[in-house]
């Protein structure tokens, strides 16, 4: 038996909040399946079929991880469609200030390679998912996505977390299996 997890870093709380009013502006655009605030969160590695049996291990690993990692300092480069054409995704693009974000992205991939767990192996954007696009947005609201402003200051990221995640029609549910502050 097995379930759907991965390991995230906790959005840095200034930008969570200006998302969150960003989204209640956006929640009149149709559409888009909107994330709701509290499910806002920068993806590390995706899992679509984990053992249960491993859940402790991959418990531990966060914490082991919040050991040997400083916080990341991360800054907004704006909201984009994603992919350009026929965009599916809504999303904040991010970049680092240095390579410890793929760092930690390396060593979760290995780590879990040894407990011989199943991961997504696509390379690590960096983003925050704020909707799902499910039909055509017009041009003038695809504008005004785009368009909207936010604080490009570098915040840091210093909360790991493994979550598990359960589809339902209403949207995804996500158990916070373990969290650990990085040092």
């Amino acid at each position: 038996m097995s379930w759907r997890g991965f390991y995230a870093l906790e959005v840095a709380e200034p930008l969570a909040k200006e998302l969150a009013r960003y989204l209640q502006r956006f929640a009149k655009i149709p559409g888009v399946n909107w994330v709701s605030e509290r499910n806002l969160h920068i993806t590390l590695l995706f899992m679509a079929e984990a053992p249960f049996e491993k859940m402790e291990q991959m418990k531990q690993l966060c914490l082991d991880l919040s050991e040997e990692f400083e916080p990341m300092k991360l800054k907004c480069e704006g909201i984009e469609l994603f992919p350009a054409r026929e965009p599916r995704l809504v999303w904040v693009k991010l970049e680092a200030e240095s390579d410890g974000i793929h760092q930690l992205h390396k060593t979760l991939q290995k780590r879990c390679k040894f407990m011989e767990l199943d991961f997504d192996k696509k390379p690590l954007k960096l983003h925050i998912t704020l909707g799902r696009i499910k039909k055509q947005i017009p041009a003038h609201l695809e504008r005004e996505i785009m368009q909207t402003e936010l604080d490009s200051e570098a915040l840091a990221y210093d909360t790991i977390t493994l979550y598990r995640s359960q589809l339902s029609p209403q949207g995804p549910k996500y158990t916070i299996l373990e969290q650990s502050k990085l040092q």
